[in-house]
């Protein structure tokens, strides 16, 4: 038969081992929940480099673009030039051939300033892309900090062995979690 203290000090030792085990659990879902995190922010980083990545191309095309609107630009005045020019010859010497060529060029003005148009577009669209792709990085950045953050405050809980940390991380996480899947879909 066991002794009054001998029973009471099974009871602690059964006690601190259930306590031990319970925060052995705990401390595992700390640690599943911080790992789960961490693939979670190694995603949102991979989407946010990818759009930073596509902001930088677009940008490059629409310099491209530019740099093809400009140069339309510049032979679009050329024929404006040659326009006048022989317009001008026209109008001093009534040679028929000056009228014809002031025609010639009147006409493919036309083109090339269409063309250059189109170009100017296209710049646009491309720098449109760009800004889009560039906002899409940044909220993915901000999504990204936030749940580095909330495993920063779950690996503060597992060594201060305090579940209030480990409730904040994972409140942080849901709001990176939120603007992460509001981007995606």
């Amino acid at each position: 038969m066991e002794s009054p203290v001998e029973e009471k000090s099974k009871e602690l030792i059964e006690e601190a081992l259930k306590e031990a085990s319970q925060k052995n659990k705990w401390l595992f879902w700390v640690s599943l929940t911080t790992t789960f995190m961490a693939i979670l922010a190694a995603l949102v980083g991979l989407n946010s480099e990818l759009y930073i990545t596509q902001t930088i191309l677009n940008k490059n095309d629409a310099v491209l673009m530019q740099n093809k609107a400009s140069d339309t630009w510049g032979y679009y005045q050329a024929k404006v030039i040659r326009e006048n020019m022989y317009s001008i010859a026209y109008d001093l010497t009534k040679k028929e051939k000056f009228k014809l060529q002031a025609q010639r060029y009147s006409q493919e003005k036309k083109q090339i300033k269409q063309d250059a148009q189109k170009l100017e577009k296209k710049v646009k669209e491309f720098q449109e892309k760009s800004n889009h792709n560039f906002e899409k990085h940044h909220k993915f950045l901000i999504a990204q900090i936030i749940i580095q953050l909330s495993i920063a405050v779950a690996s503060i809980s597992a060594i201060t062995r305090r579940k209030i940390f480990w409730y904040v991380s994972l409140l942080s996480f849901t709001a990176g979690l939120l603007i992460f899947l509001v981007e995606v879909l």
